[in-house]
């Protein structure tokens, strides 16, 4: 009777890490183009642990991801990658997204095309298991939190 003890402790265990670890999904909610080099892809990520959805916008030029969006219930940050100074590092940078009227960068195009799809794929519901909140952003502040030098 001792010798099954262990072998149904380490099943119990093996099967609690495979529940939680093994049921996040990521679900492609647009492409831009089918371009390999040039194109915006926003991708909705759940997180059964937290029972939420994170959205991530990444903007690829020449196939090198230039920019990310961040979005989730909390907040959106965006993520610029800057290659002028090195080619293969780039300098990073971030802004977060804010609803008041004091904004230090306002949404390029791309912004405005990544915030639409996202308001799309919100009110359809495309590829969420768990809701989005929407919420009306305005433009850029700066990251102090992430840009500390």
């Amino acid at each position: 009777m001792t010798s099954t003890k262990p072998y149904f402790s380490l099943i119990v265990t093996g099967l609690t890490f495979f529940l939680f670890a093994g049921c996040d999904t990521t679900t492609n909610i647009y492409k831009s183009t089918t371009s390999k080099k040039d194109y915006l892809t926003i991708n909705a990520v759940t997180l059964t642990h937290c029972g939420c959805t994170q959205l991530y916008a990444d903007n690829y030029k020449n196939g090198k991801l230039i920019s990310q969006v961040f979005y989730n219930d909390n907040l959106a940050r965006k993520t610029i990658f800057d290659y002028t100074k090195n080619t293969k590092t780039p300098t990073i940078y971030s802004l977060l997204a804010t609803t008041n009227e004091n904004i230090s960068t306002p949404f390029d195009s791309i912004d405005l095309k990544i915030f639409a799809a996202i308001d799309s794929a919100i009110n359809k519901n495309q590829g969420f298991v768990y809701p989005v909140r929407w919420t009306k952003y305005r433009g850029y502040v700066a990251d102090t939190l992430l840009n500390r030098q």
